[in-house]
């Protein structure tokens, strides 16, 4: 003899919640747990799914590694025909890990669950405008106004970085 679903407090109900509906309870036998045969390949998809994640977050973080380190060799000669200091090339250089220091904290209390995807894509599409802007200051002419912008563009960049 076939019972009515429990719900969640125990009790039996004469309507049946849409997520008791795979569950019968039968006064022999314990409660069925056992999915039915199509959920089986949704967890196989998911699996499929779980492999590409974390492939994609790999190559994010390959390519966070590169825009991290890939201007140091290049920037300082470039930095010098502008007129700047060896301390100067440092505090831009410094300013990517202390604004993605600072800015983890930050990022990593906003960020939700329901969020986390939106805001791995925006970082990803806002951080490669920030390399771009930071590549463009090639074209600046040498002043004060080069190197505020070298710190402000390391700086933004440490922040969406911060986001992946």
């Amino acid at each position: 003899m076939t019972a009515s679903p429990l719900t969640e407090s125990g009790f039996h109900s004469s309507s049946n919640p849409a997520n008791l509906t795979d569950y019968t309870a039968d006064e022999t036998q314990p409660l069925n747990l056992i999915p039915k045969q199509e959920e089986s390949t949704k967890h196989d998809l998911s699996l499929l799914r779980r492999i590409t994640v974390v492939a994609v977050v790999a190559t994010l973080a390959a390519f966070e590694g590169l825009c991290m380190s890939l201007p140091g060799p290049f920037f300082p000669a470039q930095a010098k025909d502008h007129g700047l200091s060896q301390s100067q090339i440092g505090i831009v250089t410094g300013s990517l890990e202390f604004s993605c220091l600072f800015a983890s904290f930050i990022v990593g209390s906003l960020t939700t669950p329901k969020s986390t995807n939106f805001v791995s894509i925006s970082g990803t599409f806002l951080c490669s405008f920030a390399i771009a802007s930071f590549g463009l200051l090639n074209f600046m002419p040498a002043s004060r106004l080069y190197f505020a912008l070298c710190i402000l563009a390391r700086a933004i960049n440490g922040l969406l970085l911060a986001e992946l």
